[in-house]
């Protein structure tokens, strides 16, 4: 070990240095501490014997610089002193100093203070190096953590590409949409499409779970759902031109079961709400697997849950689904929505409810439809406690205007 000894007298340097190379130390010496400082910061050594009275720069003073400098490694520092008193060794242990030796030194106890001192430094050094590896593994880290919320951000970009416009109006329907991903990407999807001047199918599903897991399979399934997938569609039955084009919507769920059913460990079910809506006749036939009731305002002021019994995607093997159907009227609204508004909590750990949404949408029966869905956000939000979502958010929303 290379060791420094700041004394003024050369008797006590040169008997040191003698001592300290018999144990096999290499050793620097300086006359004072003006040097001693020098010598630490133009050099590697790590351990310092230091007289407390010298000129220039006394050993306590000495300590309290070397402690205010920021050094790359740690210096053990051991005051060699004369004064024994408690006042003497508080006022050192408070400069920085690590350990006293009396003068004149007794050759045994300067060996045990160094071997403790060295063993002290060694343990310095490990945990630099530990702190050393934790500062690159951080790093790696942040790097690795960038690149996978650049590619999130990607996906979720992607993801709302998937989305239908804002706003739809078809032969006197207006349709409208809320979509709040609890995180990132969302496990929850939607959309509508009109194959035809007067039929118009929609269908809204929540992957169990959140996150990327959840996402990706909501991303697969909208492909499954859509209609310019050719004959690999489920939406479609066969050529427009075709009476029975459109599949049934229960009929579009007994495939998807079909489909997504496994006995794996890792199975991934999800709920799913189908709709198919005539736009000339006003009729429309639903099914539902596992989904929240869809939700149905009437004009009237009457409302009613549409109550489907079927269970989630994937669950059961041999599932089967079934359709109900009804009539839209001038100003009737019916609403999708995904569990995560009626099981929104508020601070109290409160859930939203279904009697609390269809209170809010009789409250707002006679609002524009896009009034609704702006407002309602921002009535969850409130609700919420203006904290992040647990679940992702998402309403579809079917209006006959006229």
């Amino acid at each position: 070990m290379h060791i420094l000894i700041a004394d003024d007298l050369i008797e006590g340097r040169l008997l040191l240095e003698g001592y300290l190379r018999q144990l096999g130390h290499q050793v620097t010496s300086v006359e004072d501490g003006d040097q001693a400082f020098e010598t630490l910061v133009n050099s590697e050594i790590s351990f310092l014997i230091t007289d407390w009275m010298m000129p220039n720069l006394s050993g306590v003073d000495l300590c309290k610089k070397i402690r205010s400098y920021p050094f790359d490694r740690y210096v053990y520092i051991i005051l060699l002193t004369a004064r024994s008193g408690r006042d003497e060794i508080i006022e050192g242990l408070d400069a920085g100093a690590d350990d006293f030796l009396a003068k004149p030194f007794i050759p045994l106890e300067l060996k045990s203070r160094i071997t403790t001192g060295a063993r002290i430094l060694a343990l310095e050094r490990k945990l630099e190096d530990k702190n050393r590896a934790l500062e690159e593994n951080q790093a790696i880290l942040q790097r690795a953590l960038s690149i996978i919320t650049r590619d999130l951000e990607a996906a979720a970009i992607l993801q709302k590409e998937l989305l239908p416009s804002d706003f739809m109006h078809c032969n006197g329907y207006n349709v409208y949409w809320l979509f709040e991903p609890s995180q990132v990407v969302a496990g929850d999807i939607f959309n509508y499409f009109q194959p035809d001047e007067d039929h118009l199918i929609f269908y809204q599903l929540d992957v169990a779970g959140h996150g990327i897991a959840s996402a990706m399979l909501s991303y697969t399934l909208s492909k499954f759902l859509s209609p310019h997938l050719g004959n690999h569609n489920l939406l479609l039955s066969g050529e427009l031109s075709s009476v029975s084009y459109m599949n049934s919507p229960s009929v579009i769920l007994d495939r998807l079961n079909e489909m997504f059913y496994t006995e794996s460990d890792a199975m991934q079910f999800f709920t799913i709400c189908v709709g198919a809506l005539n736009l000339k006749t006003h009729e429309l036939k639903l099914s539902r697997a596992g989904h929240p009731y869809p939700m149905l305002i009437r004009n009237d002021g009457s409302s009613e849950l549409v109550n489907l019994k079927g269970v989630p995607i994937g669950i059961i093997q041999h599932a089967t689904y079934q359709n109900t159907a009804c009539s839209l009227e001038v100003g009737d609204r019916l609403y999708v929505y995904s569990d995560g508004i009626t099981e929104a909590q508020n601070p109290s750990g409160e859930v939203f409810g279904e009697a609390r949404l269809k209170d809010f949408f009789l409250k707002n029966i006679s609002m524009p439809l896009k009034n609704v869905v702006f407002l309602l956000q921002a009535e969850l939000t409130d609700w919420r406690g203006h904290t992040a979502f647990s679940d992702d958010i998402s309403l579809l929303v079917i209006e006959r205007a006229e």
